[in-house]
């Protein structure tokens, strides 16, 4: 009991009231006297404070000894110290304490499986995810409410890896069925839970509903295919930039118009690609369109590789983030080169026409159908 022998006679049951921790007496006095006057022996867990103050528990049994006539003789038993399995019990009981409040109240699901797939403990949150209730999912196999495409090609293989020890975790996004028939995607994570022999005893998981995160990934990703498509289809080129106009992506009509490849486009200045004398009065109306944030539409020239002009209407948007700000811009490049050489060829042809005209010694006029004068040339 923590003490030194006494030096003089004093009664034991004293020294033992004396060290018995205020909140087990009663109790344990209760015990003693049941054994006492109902002959009915007893066994009890109590404390005893030693005299440096720590608390040690010990596990006691005892009953009575009589005579012949039913006479109390002595009360006999024996005393165990069992504090360190009380300890380990104590923390076994917080730690399972800590653990069922996070199971009950966090957010995310959380199963327990046999290594059968069968449920074996199942939080709120996962019982909401997929609308079946606790005793509906714990008479399930874990297999029944996985998508049938997942079954026995992905999380099937992977958990008798997870089984055979190749594997400490399966970590994957995995599709769920809802009770009433809905696919429910998951950030799932996946883990087993083994015994001193490194025997398998359950798996536990924790799994985070991403139904909309995936579907907004499947609607950009879908988005984003139509956008290709449109791209790969279109006559006109398409480019975007970043917000100092370092093209990000052009599509094969660019690199047509351009005579360039795309990795020659990518990661450049468009104005720097740009018909030298055609840059000075492109690049003002760019920052002006830029300053103002608005569209900015103008015919320039580009000259190839090989010294080859091409003519082109450049229109160019700005594209922003959600948040409002400037992401950087996007545009459309449309060869104009043949009818711009039309609009010369006519230019000079009218060129001509005059000239002549001008040089006939007569007078040369125009007149409509009817020999009505429409107009007087000389």
């Amino acid at each position: 009991m923590g003490i030194d022998p006494p030096a003089g006679l004093i009664p034991l049951h004293e020294i033992f009231e004396h060290s018995l921790h205020p909140d087990d007496y009663n109790r344990l006095m209760d015990s003693i006297e049941r054994a006492i006057y109902e002959f009915e022996p007893y066994q009890s867990t109590f404390r005893i404070v030693w005299r440096d103050g720590s608390v040690h528990y010990i596990h006691g049994f005892g009953k009575a000894i009589t005579d012949d006539k039913g006479k109390i003789l002595r009360i006999v038993g024996t005393v165990q110290e069992i504090t360190e399995l009380k300890l380990i019990e104590n923390a076994l009981r917080e730690s399972e304490a800590k653990f069922r409040s996070i199971f009950e109240s966090t957010c995310a699901g959380i199963m327990l499986v046999k290594t059968d797939g069968q449920f074996q403990m199942v939080n709120p949150a996962f019982c909401d995810m997929l609308g079946y209730s606790e005793a509906e999912l714990l008479s399930m196999n874990m297999f029944e409410v996985i998508h049938t495409d997942e079954r026995s090609a992905s999380v099937g293989e992977h958990f008798d890896r997870l089984l055979e020890g190749k594997i400490e975790l399966i970590q994957a996004e995995k599709p769920f069925v809802h009770k009433h028939g809905k696919v429910i995607w998951t950030a799932t994570n996946i883990t087993l839970v083994r015994d001193d022999q490194n025997n398998a005893l359950y798996a536990i998981g924790l799994l985070q509903d991403i139904t909309k995160e995936k579907r907004a990934e499947q609607a950009l990703s879908e988005s984003q295919r139509r956008y290709k498509a449109l791209a790969t289809a279109s006559p006109a080129g398409l480019f975007e930039t970043d917000i100092h106009g370092i093209y990000t992506y052009v599509n094969e009509q660019v690199c047509h118009i351009l005579g360039l490849t795309e990795s020659q486009i990518l990661g450049n200045n468009w104005i720097d690609i740009l018909f030298l004398d055609d840059r000075s009065n492109t690049l003002i109306e760019w920052e002006n369109g830029r300053v103002q944030q608005s569209r900015f539409h103008m015919e320039y020239r580009f000259q190839r590789v090989h010294g080859e002009i091409v003519w082109v209407l450049g229109q160019i948007a700005p594209l922003f983030n959600p948040d409002g700000t400037l992401q950087g811009y996007v545009g459309t490049l449309t060869d104009i080169t043949e009818r711009k050489r039309m609009e010369e060829q006519l230019r000079a042809a009218e060129i001509k026409y005059h000239t002549l005209v001008e040089q006939i010694p007569a007078v040369t006029y125009i007149c409509d159908v009817g020999g009505g004068l429409e107009s007087r040339l000389h």
